[in-house]
């Protein structure tokens, strides 16, 4: 066959063309890539020799400069056999140039494989020290929940430890060695050329996912935005500085750690100069000394002691003069003077409203300074977390347990759960949008209705709109202020400041953590499997799809309040207009009252509100079935129903007197139950309430099948089975319509399949 000219940068060969030929490289050079792997085959190299164990070509090949290939025709092994009887010269040839490839290909895999294992070796030895100074300096771990997924790299397919030697030893052979062996014997040639390509596949396939491993899991170690393991030694070097512990260890090892960051070739220089400066600019000598004296003030205070007390040094911080200190001071002992924290007289609740409006003022101004510090002492933690303002109110014991829970705020934050001052922070950063105020208007609407009312002008409603501080403001002036007296539960004695007399039991086993939250939010979707799902817009115009509603669950954001509580509030249903954002619910972030049904009742509400926002004005309206149409005309209708007993109507009339004539809160009481009993087949609600509840919130498919022998649930169940079946055939006939077209299934769409099946 005539030779062939390829110019630079053309691509000869695309992965998974058919095989057809291989290519002798006569002159130039040929870049060979597979996956993320790529190297240069020099001339007298084989293209497509590492493929020739396949029908298609497993590699893409590109002339990285002007080549003179010389072409042979190539479909399965038996064709060397031609090559080679028609020109024996190149069996050998073929034979070296296979060695010689092989032994290179072998030779990168290998050394990728130290990288890779080096790599593991290096995360778990210094995650298990990190687990050792936790316990030594009795501090809670923090979770890397990355590492829960971190194996050995490797597999069963890799190519065997001899076989790199081997290779090697191979391709030392001369061409008279080798051919004073295998002359005239075609068979052992192909024999090795084909144990060559096979170890060539697989050291290729192998290379590349160790590559694709360390791109998966560097980020453990360091990452541009945090959250990895070089924070955790920053952060456990801040708080056993702060315990006034030896954190000269801890520091020893992070150099080791910067040492291999840098050698490794794995991150981006500019990261690590980033990473490395802002764990430099920590004095962690300072940081101990800091603490040592914010322990010593707050020794003092508890004793008696005239050393500064805790609300100066936070009224100073905030920017405050001292007279404003003394001022609050003041105010503080008159309301403690009472002797009673409940008491509801005209001087009292004067107080409560002094008190209140210079604590939210305080907030404001902290959390702004907050902005411009690098770290926060715990003192003023314990207020922006906690409310906490005064050692004498908050009781020495208390504050002490405090100063010790925030290293621990870390058990507080996930990917759903916030502190307050987390989510103004997010606001800040421009994260997180505003909530909407008691008025129901998002920060637009409340801009657009101050600029209606001609309190704003338009240019200063287009600057405000981008001034993530303003949104900060109104978060603080109508989320905050409104969320705090709801979830302290005792509205009309509220106080923001955290208070010794509002702690009932052990202060620690009031805490709430971001995994409480989530315990008891999953344990409702194990029974409730749909109750975060909404119907989105699924579009994909090129493969033949403008509009189609699948399933997606949207789980909600809950926001820790800073006090001590004993309600729950469902916030808003959704983040903003549209349906897929997440619901916010707000949560005092210590409570004496069962956390299982604070969020029960939540998700009751929510249930109920998401119905009504998509619903619109049609939400009671029965001609439009919904549950909360349904169950409007059910309890507004109950005295005319025959369908319901003498008791169960008389259970009804009480349930909307302790309900005070709301619809929704009688819905939410049969909710609690739907959950808490029906759901184990201890059968609280009427015929009527179960139908509409089961058709609008039903069971997983385990609680369906152990109830399903149940003559209570047989036709509520037939039912649905076939209105599933129908979805379900809705959705099967969608998708392989989608993949036919050339569309892919992805996770996406594959929750939406696995949602019927729930």
């Amino acid at each position: 066959m005539a030779m062939i000219k390829v110019p630079k940068g053309q691509k000869f060969i695309k992965r998974e063309d058919k095989m057809s030929q291989l290519y002798l490289v006569v002159q130039g050079k040929v870049q060979q890539v597979s996956g993320s792997n790529a190297c240069i085959l020099e001339s007298g190299s084989l293209v497509g020799i590492a493929d020739c164990g396949s029908v298609m070509y497993q590699c893409e090949y590109t002339a990285a400069e002007e080549c003179m290939l010389y072409p042979f025709p190539y479909e399965k092994p038996q064709d060397f056999q031609k090559i080679f009887e028609s020109q024996p010269k190149y069996a050998t040839a073929f034979l070296q140039a296979t060695l010689r490839q092989a032994s290179d290909l072998l030779g990168r895999y290998g050394q990728m494989e130290k990288i890779a294992q080096k790599f593991y070796l290096t995360v778990m030895e210094f995650y298990r020290r990190y687990t050792i100074y936790c316990k030594g300096n009795e501090l809670p771990e923090k979770p890397l929940r990355r590492m829960e997924n971190m194996v050995m790299p490797g597999s069963d397919k890799k190519p065997g430890s001899w076989e790199i030697p081997f290779f090697k030893g191979m391709q030392e052979l001369s061409s008279a060695d080798l051919d004073q062996f295998y002359k005239n014997r075609h068979i052992l040639v192909i024999g090795e050329i084909m144990h060559a390509a096979r170890a060539m596949s697989a050291a290729l396939d192998e290379t590349d996912r160790m590559r694709m491993y360390l791109r998966s899991n560097q980020d453990i170690l360091l990452r541009e935005r945090g959250d990895d393991l070089f924070e955790l030694y920053q952060e456990l070097a801040t708080l056993v500085a702060e315990k006034n512990g030896d954190f000269k260890p801890i520091l020893e090892d992070v150099n080791k750690l910067k040492t291999y960051l840098k050698e490794s070739g794995l991150y981006r220089k500019d990261v690590l100069e980033q990473r490395f400066k802002a764990f430099d600019d920590c004095d962690f000598e300072a940081i101990r000394q800091k603490a040592l004296e914010e322990k010593d003030m707050l020794a003092n205070q508890g004793t008696g002691g005239d050393g500064e007390d805790c609300l100066k040094y936070i009224m100073n911080y905030a920017g405050c003069e001292d007279s404003e200190a003394e001022h609050m001071r003041e105010i503080l002992d008159k309301f403690s003077a009472i002797g009673d924290d409940y008491a509801q007289d005209d001087v009292s609740r004067k107080l409560r409203r002094e008190i209140t409006s210079v604590f939210y003022e305080i907030y404001k101004k902290v959390f702004q300074r907050s902005l411009e510090e690098k770290e926060l002492s715990p003192i003023i933690q314990m207020f922006l977390y906690f409310g906490f303002l005064d050692a004498g109110t908050a009781g020495a014991d208390n504050a002490n347990i405090l100063y010790d829970l925030t290293s621990r705020m870390s058990e507080c934050r996930s990917e759903h759960v916030y502190t307050m001052y987390d989510w103004l922070l997010g606001i800040y950063e421009g994260k997180n949008e505003p909530s909407k105020n008691e008025f129901d208007l998002d920060y637009v609407g409340y801009l657009n209705e101050q600029k209606r009312m001609g309190v704003f002008t338009d240019a200063q409603i287009q600057e405000m709109k981008n001034d993530n501080w303003e949104k900060v403001v109104f978060e603080l002036e109508n989320m905050f202020v409104s969320a705090s007296r709801v979830t302290y539960g005792k509205i009309s004695t509220y106080t923001p400041v955290f208070s010794e007399n509002d702690v009932v039991g052990n202060l620690e086993n009031m805490f709430v953590t971001a995994e409480r939250i989530e315990t008891a939010i999953n344990d409702i979707r194990a029974v409730d499997f749909s109750i975060f799902y909404h119907e989105v817009i699924f579009s994909d115009p090129q493969h033949g799809v403008n509009k189609e509603m699948i399933q997606k669950e949207i789980l909600p954001d809950v926001i820790l309040m800073p006090n001590i509580g004993i309600r729950a509030m469902m916030w808003q249903e959704t983040a903003g207009l549209k349906r897929d954002t997440s619901a916010r619910f707000v949560f005092p972030i210590f409570t004496a009252v069962s956390l299982e049904d604070m969020m029960l009742t939540n998700c009751g509400r929510y249930r109920w509100e998401i119905c009504r926002k998509i619903q619109g004005m049609r939400w009671n309206d029965i001609t439009e079935p919904s549950l909360t149409s349904e169950y409007c005309d059910y309890v507004q209708f109950y005295r005319k129903n025959h369908d319901l007993s003498v008791d169960a109507k008389e259970k009804i009339k009480t349930a909307l007197v302790r309900a005070k004539n709301n619809f929704r809160e009688v819905f939410v009481m049969d909710y609690a139950s739907w959950i808490r009993y029906e759901a184990n087949g201890s059968f609280r609600l009427n015929r009527i309430a179960r139908d509409i509840i089961f058709r609008y919130c039903p069971f997983n498919k385990t609680i369906r099948d152990s109830l399903r022998d149940n003559p209570m649930y047989q036709d509520i169940f037939q039912k649905y089975t076939i209105f599933n079946e129908r979805k379900i055939r809705h959705a099967k006939t969608f998708t392989d319509k989608y993949v036919k077209s050339g569309g892919e299934i992805t996770p996406e769409l594959q929750d939406h399949l696995d949602f019927f099946d729930m």
